[in-house]
C-alpha cells in the first residue's frame, strides 16, 4: 500500500475550509494551514516546513506573495477562487485589505507548478443523505451581501424564511446551518457569469439548490438536481412552491446529491494532486 499523499492547504476557513477534509481520507493526509493576505510570510513558510507536505495547495492564485511560492521546496499548485466579497467592500474583519506593497508582490499563474479552475471540492465528511423537508421550510444564503444580489434576495426575505449569512461560516457552525436548513440559494454578487463557491456544499448537504444560471455548468443540470431562477420574482415563487409542498422536490434534492459526487474532495484531489507531487 503507498503512502498517503500529504498536502498542505493554504486559505481563508471562512471561505474554503469546508473544501479540505479534516482528518486523512482515501490517501489523502491534509493539513489546513490559515492564512490571510498581506500577513507575514514566515508564519506560513513554517507551517508548511511542519507538515513536511508532498504538495502544497494555496486556495487564491493571488493570495500569497510570489517570493513565497518559490520558496517552498516542492511543488505548490495554485486553486483558482474568486474572492467571496462584494467588488465595493474594502475592508472585513474575514477579508484583510491587501496593501498596495503586497498587490504589487502577489503571485500570478506563472509562479505556480500547476493552476487549477474548477469548482471548489467538498469536504467527505460534509456529505449526508437528503433530509424529509420541513413543513415550513428555511433558505439559506452564505455570502456577503452586495447591491446585486440584495436586489434577488430583498423580496423572498420579506415573504420567507431565508437566512443570509454574510460572514464565511466554518466548522460546527457551519455543519448547524446546513443541518438547519431545506434550501439554498445560489446568487451572484457581481453581474456576469460565475458558479459559486458554495454550489457543490449546499448539493452535498441534501438541501435543494436554487440558483441563477451557473456558467460554466460543472455538470450539473437545470431543472433535474437544481431550480434555475433568472430574477427576484421567480425566487419568491420558487419559495412559495416548495413551501406549499415540500415534498414536491424531494426527487430533485436526491438528484443534487448524487450529481455533488463530482465534488467530493477526496475523488478530486487524487485525480488532480497525485500527478502534481
Amino acid at each position: 500500500m503507498s503512502d498517503p499523499l500529504r498536502v498542505t492547504f493554504v486559505g481563508m476557513a471562512s471561505e474554503v475550509g469546508h473544501a479540505v477534509p479534516a482528518a486523512a481520507v482515501d490517501g489523502l493526509e491534509p493539513m489546513f494551514v490559515e492564512h490571510r493576505p498581506g500577513l507575514p510570510a514566515a508564519r506560513l513558510l513554517a507551517h508548511i516546513a511542519a507538515h513536511a507536505p508532498d504538495v502544497v495547495v494555496v486556495f487564491g492564485v493571488g493570495s500569497v506573495p510570489a517570493a513565497t511560492v518559490r520558496a517552498v521546496d516542492v511543488p505548490v499548485v495554485g486553486w483558482d477562487v474568486a474572492p467571496d466579497r462584494p467588488p465595493t467592500l474594502n475592508h472585513h474583519p474575514d477579508l484583510p485589505y491587501a496593501s498596495a506593497g503586497f498587490l504589487a508582490e502577489r503571485a500570478v499563474a506563472a509562479d505556480y507548478d500547476r493552476v487549477i479552475d474548477r469548482p471548489l471540492p467538498v469536504a467527505d465528511e460534509l456529505f449526508t443523505a437528503p433530509r424529509q423537508a420541513r413543513a415550513e421550510p428555511r433558505a439559506l444564503v452564505i455570502g456577503h451581501s452586495s447591491p446585486r444580489n440584495e436586489r434577488v434576495l430583498i423580496d423572498s426575505k420579506h415573504r420567507h424564511e431565508v437566512l443570509h449569512i454574510a460572514a464565511g461560516l466554518k466548522g460546527d457552525a457551519l455543519v448547524g446551518a446546513l443541518a438547519g436548513s431545506d434550501v439554498a440559494i445560489n446568487v451572484r454578487d457581481e453581474d456576469g457569469p460565475g458558479f459559486g463557491p458554495r454550489v457543490g456544499l449546499y448539493l452535498a448537504a441534501g438541501l435543494l439548490l436554487v440558483s441563477e444560471p451557473l456558467a460554466p455548468p460543472h455538470g450539473l443540470v437545470a431543472g433535474t438536481d437544481h431550480i434555475e431562477i433568472r430574477t427576484s420574482a421567480e425566487l419568491v415563487d420558487v419559495l412559495a412552491r416548495v413551501r406549499a409542498d415540500p415534498g414536491t422536490f424531494t426527487a430533485m434534492r436526491e438528484a443534487g446529491r448524487r450529481a455533488a459526487e463530482t465534488f467530493r474532495a477526496s475523488r478530486v484531489y487524487g485525480e488532480v494532486l497525485v500527478s502534481a507531487s
